[in-house]
């Protein structure tokens, strides 16, 4: 057993994927207690490093938790005072754990074990309400329960491999065949890692295989423990059980679990569908997950689309509220999640209807159509029309051509050493305006992105913002404030002005505009320019 933790310990160091904060997280963990506020500002400084981990951290941190706390989060400092130390360092280490990188061969098992902990987490995050549990501790605990075997598949594969010929071969359960090959369980592994870790006391106790008992769960942590090991196995009963022995499977976890949960069994695939949207949301386009791929995911996909082919018995009828909510409350669910159920099947029936290839690009209006719209445009500005109206019509103008939903519009400030947020289309707009500011780098050579655009007028696509190259030459700021996997930034230049930049950013390369649209929109930029320079 100290052989493999040793083993483990060494390739987790020596693989240039693991986060330069969990360097010295166990030093970090250590002073928590005694001066809580250093330790905080060295987590915060530690992650900030890793400008990947910091934009996917506030992400899913405000996809989470904006709402219940009156607004988004903009840097990892104000995310630990809302949050707390243990809850930002567990949420960075699970995103660092849980990404989707892996070697050839065996990436899409990597994938697989990280969408099974980031579902259950979610899972338990859905069902934290009927358990009297703090939904975001439910939500880590559950992510970290099966930490031993997701730290095997990634870095000790062979191993893991010996564990499945086993399994196969001579029909032993998975954790005797462990015991076999490692000298020790999943469990009792990811328990002795999360101690070298200083990870908190309520979450080495989910990670450990402790049965949650027949009798009733009075402690909140024997709680944690079995909703977290109920999130894990109702993931794995759909990942790996066929749909001719599910309904038995999951007839008999919701049985075992009876003294925890009293969910009805009727309830699964709306709760299921409701996790798989929210799954989709925080994590797979930022963790770079093959969702194509997932078994847990596509057997979602089926089990709603025969849940929502069943004749209606006691589920959910119609859309509108009173109905919803009565439906909810047959099948076990709190009516505050019956709007979320809804949503999350109209989701998943998007996504399915995108996957077949259902898709329109007939949004946007002909190059002659453009060009009149553009020259409208040029004379309201000439005709002194304000600024702000000129500017929003230019700007969903080139949006709409484009298929851009998010557009910034900086330009330089007074002093010409910074970028500033002059208009956009975004709901955050002004918030953003408040808390974005690039510095602006002039002369020869420079590196920065922004200031090269705003230098040369020429356009630039990063395509994936995480890279170690595109992270060269990405303001820092840009991965707290927006923290998209790629964006576009078009210079608008005209003769004897100052420049201006659109800034869009996407969640995913797919969504990027095709390069041919650009050419139509070459006499809107001079008007925007102008217009951004009136504003200045």
């Amino acid at each position: 057993a100290e052989s493999t933790l040793n083993k483990l310990m060494l390739r987790l160091k020596r693989q240039g994927d693991f986060p330069a904060f969990m360097q010295n997280v166990g030093e970090v963990s250590k002073k928590a207690d005694a001066t809580g506020a250093y330790s905080a500002g060295q987590l915060g400084q530690s992650i900030l490093k890793d400008y990947a981990l910091t934009a996917k951290l506030l992400r899913i941190v405000n996809s989470t938790y904006a709402q219940r706390f009156g607004g988004k989060i903009y840097s990892i400092q104000h995310a630990i005072v809302i949050l707390g130390f243990d809850r930002v360092r567990s949420l960075a280490l699970s995103i660092s754990l849980f990404k989707g990188s892996g070697r050839s061969g065996q990436s899409q098992r990597i994938s697989d074990s990280a969408i099974s902990s980031l579902v259950s987490g979610e899972i338990a995050r859905n069902l934290a309400w009927e358990t009297k549990l703090n939904d975001e501790e439910a939500m880590v605990c559950a992510m970290f329960r099966d930490l031993g075997r997701h730290l095997v598949v990634v870095y000790l594969s062979e191993l893991y491999d010996q564990v499945l010929a086993l399994v196969e071969h001579e029909h032993i359960s998975l954790r005797a065949a462990s015991e076999r090959v490692l000298g020790t369980t999943f469990a009792r592994l990811g328990v002795a890692v999360a101690q070298t870790w200083r990870l908190p006391p309520r979450l080495m106790n989910a990670i450990s295989a402790v049965p949650s008992g027949s009798g009733p769960l009075t402690r909140a942590e024997d709680r944690l423990s079995g909703l977290a090991e109920f999130a894990n196995e109702l993931c794995e009963i759909v990942a790996s059980e066929s749909s001719a022995t599910r309904e038995a499977a999951l007839s008999a976890l919701l049985a075992r679990h009876r003294n925890l949960l009293s969910i009805k069994q009727e309830a699964i695939p709306e709760l299921l569908a409701n996790v798989q949207a929210s799954f989709q949301e925080r994590y797979s386009t930022l963790l770079g997950l093959d969702i194509k791929s997932s078994r847990f995911l596509n057997n979602v996909a089926d089990l709603v689309r025969s849940h929502a082919a069943r004749p209606p018995s006691g589920q959910m009828p119609q859309v509108d509220a009173p109905s919803l909510e009565l439906a909810a409350a047959e099948q076990g669910l709190p009516a505050r999640h019956a709007e979320g159920v809804v949503i999350a099947k109209i989701q998943l029936a998007k996504r399915l209807k995108t996957e077949e290839g259902a898709s329109s690009n007939d949004d946007h209006y002909s190059d002659a159509e453009l060009a009149e719209r553009i020259v409208v445009l040029a004379r309201k500005l000439s005709a002194r029309v304000p600024t702000e109206v000129v500017l929003g019509e230019a700007l969903r103008l080139f949006a709409r051509h484009l298929g851009i939903s998010r557009l910034l519009l900086l330009s330089a400030a007074p002093t010409r050493d910074a970028l500033l947020i002059r208009f956009g289309l975004r709901e955050d707009v002004e918030a953003l305006a408040k808390e974005l500011r690039f510095p602006l780098k002039l002369g020869r050579g420079t590196t920065d992105v922004f200031s090269a655009v705003f230098q040369s007028g020429r356009d630039i696509v990063v395509d994936d913002a995480f890279s170690e190259r595109a992270m060269a030459s990405v303001p820092a700021r840009y991965y707290e404030v927006i923290g998209s996997p790629c964006f576009a930034a078009y210079g608008c230049v005209e003769k004897g002005i100052s420049p201006a930049i659109l800034l869009a950013d996407f969640d995913s390369t797919a969504a990027l505009p095709d390069p041919k649209l650009l050419p139509a929109l070459a006499a809107l930029r001079p008007v925007i320019a102008q217009a951004a320079a009136s504003r200045s």
